[in-house]
């Protein structure tokens, strides 16, 4: 039958090639026998005629093919509130950081009012490049968890409500905050690696704004073993999303990942200055007098101890207190029910 041939190639060619094979020999087969059994039950012969009939009730090679893939879309349903969530706050954050800029404009520039218009169109212009930016990554972002997190699908009559483990509320995950938590690693991890520049310390001395970086050159030593604890951090967050709920095997992995953040931290804590900033570049570039310039020095030094210090802490105690859920509170036995 020439034109069930010509109908099941068209299905075909718009299936991947692995399955196109059987997907074609089997709707060829049923339109074989569908036209068989109408050509008796209507005493006509089985010729191109009656063939139509049949295919144009059987439906489009479009929708047929269809019927035989999952839904593509790029975000799905699953996913959308927390992408729509997270969208609103990297916007809301890109829209309030534009809005600091153009007011540090103002005050550093201190345009005329023919100029203002001008200061403010580029701005605007800034805030909507840097949005549709931010809109691309957060959207790759959650391409990558969509093909990430693998629907395991199971069969109604195998699956028994009563059979489902029993989840904990430490045990929950809250998938919006995990996800912005992967949003915002990644973003760290681009800006160290491609746009370390943009990390300044700003100063308004003498009636103008003057930035300086900061970032020493022992911190960028530190940043091959920086991007293995993010991505670590990310693989354990994109574990979790497929999961949908902590287990064992995730808080031990959590511990691991913990841990080489905790050995990272104190290296650098106990390792040379992480940024440069000295009383002498105070002075010469952003004017500052002797005195002061050895103290926003001293003070910045010291912010940035302090900051390591009080990390090191959090993370200790975090292990710490994994460890001991762990190894101590998974062995007690559940309470009798009643």
């Amino acid at each position: 039958m020439e034109l069930i041939d010509r109908y099941a190639a068209e299905v075909g060619r718009q299936l991947p090639e692995k399955m196109r094979a059987d997907i074609e020999s089997e709707i060829r087969s049923t339109l074989e026998d569908m036209v068989e059994d109408r050509s008796q039950k209507a005493g006509r012969p089985a010729d191109e005629d009656l063939q139509a009939e049949v295919l144009k009730e059987y439906g489009s090679p479009e929708k047929v093919a269809a019927s035989y893939l999952p839904p593509r879309y790029l975000i799905g349903p699953r996913l959308y509130p927390q992408f729509e969530l997270i969208l609103r706050i990297v916007l809301a954050v890109i829209v309030g950081v534009g809005v600091f800029r153009f007011g540090v404009m103002m005050i550093q520039e201190a345009p005329a009012a023919s100029a203002l218009a001008q200061l403010g169109a580029k701005a605007v212009g800034e805030i909507i490049a840097s949005a549709l930016s931010a809109l691309g990554n957060v959207v790759l972002v959650f391409v990558i968890l969509e093909r990430a997190m693998v629907n395991v699908k199971i069969a109604a009559e195998t699956w028994d409500p009563r059979k489902l483990p029993a989840v904990s509320e430490p045990e929950r995950l809250k998938p919006a905050e995990t996800i912005l938590e992967v949003v915002f690693t990644l973003g760290a991890v681009l800006v160290l690696n491609f746009y370390p520049q943009i990390i300044r310390i700003a100063f308004f001395n003498h009636g103008q704004w003057t930035f300086m970086p900061v970032l020493s050159d022992a911190f960028f030593r530190y940043l091959p073993w920086i991007n293995a604890v993010c991505l670590l951090q990310i693989a354990q967050n994109l574990i979790l999303l497929r999961q949908g709920r902590w287990q064992p095997a995730t808080r031990w992995f959590s511990v691991a990942v913990d841990v080489f953040g905790v050995g990272l931290t104190f290296a650098m804590l106990t390792g040379p200055a992480l940024i440069h900033l000295t009383a002498e570049e105070l002075q010469s570039v952003a004017q500052f007098e002797p005195g002061t310039a050895t103290l926003v020095a001293t003070m910045t030094n010291a912010g940035v101890y302090l900051a390591l210090t009080v990390a090191l802490i959090v993370e200790s105690i975090e292990v710490v207190s994994t460890l001991y859920k762990l190894l101590f509170k998974s062995r007690r036995p559940s309470p009798a029910r009643a």
